[in-house]
């Protein structure tokens, strides 16, 4: 802020306020010579030193104002690219986390399947136990079945002659 000597700017006495208020050749007696007063003239020369002052002023708003704004900026620069570097981080991990969970479900998923086919061949094996077990009495029952048949069709005359002779066969 550049301080101004008051040798460059006269600033105003109290008397000057005063002149103001001195009426300018007004008519009747001889009294001290006046002109008018330039009211635009004084106010200006008045406020002129303080105007300067805050222009100093102004400027040095300006300045900070400019730095702020590049502080901000540089923040929101850093912001930014500390986002995307988060957000990079999230997608390997999500991507890692997505992997390992595919893992495990295959892995589920082929011990459910081993488990099913264990299961599976149990009951194989145990239908097979059932049926070797079976398999006697059931061959047992089919050659009484047959030889039944056989003596059934051999018990008559002429084999297939016996069966038009039943009750209720056409003759």
């Amino acid at each position: 802020m550049d301080i101004r000597t008051t040798e460059e700017y006269r600033l105003p006495q109290f008397r000057d306020f005063l002149d103001r208020f001195r009426p300018a050749g007004a008519p009747g007696a001889a009294h001290r010579a006046a002109v008018p007063a330039d009211r635009a003239a004084q106010l200006e020369a008045e406020l002129m030193p303080l105007l300067m002052l805050l222009d100093d002023a102004a400027a040095s708003c300006a300045r900070t104002v400019a730095q702020a704004q590049a502080e901000a900026q540089r923040i929101l620069a850093a912001a930014r690219a500390e986002a995307a570097a988060r957000l990079e981080d999230a997608s390997r991990q999500a991507s890692a986390v997505r992997a390992e969970t595919v893992r495990q479900v295959a892995t589920a998923t082929r011990a459910e399947a081993d488990g099913a086919v264990a299961a599976a061949h149990v009951q194989a094996d145990e239908i097979g136990r059932l049926g070797r077990r079976r398999i006697p009495a059931l061959a047992a029952r089919a050659v009484g079945l047959v030889q039944a048949r056989g003596e059934e069709g051999t018990g008559s005359a002429g084999g297939s002659a016996g069966r038009r002779d039943k009750p209720g066969s056409p003759a």
